[in-house]
């Protein structure tokens, strides 16, 4: 939210809140539809996946910051 203009901090916090909502809505029934055709092991293999591409992006864009701020 610190990243936002003030004027727009409402919208940011909306577009998060709702692509928030989407994913919590979501990501049950797709778990459990994978769960049905495998194993409920798939499904923490699956999300143990998620996890490690999320911490690579977030690494990926905190190195491009760290770049960004060391040119300016």
């Amino acid at each position: 939210m610190k990243q936002v203009e003030e004027q727009n901090q409402g919208t940011a916090l909306g577009t998060y809140s709702a692509f928030l909502d989407l994913a919590l809505g979501l990501t049950g029934p797709v778990a459990g539809w994978v769960a049905g055709y495998y194993s409920l092991g798939t499904i923490y293999l699956l999300a143990a996946a998620v996890v490690v591409m999320a911490f690579i992006l977030i690494f990926r864009v905190y190195l491009q910051q760290r770049a960004a701020l060391r040119r300016a």
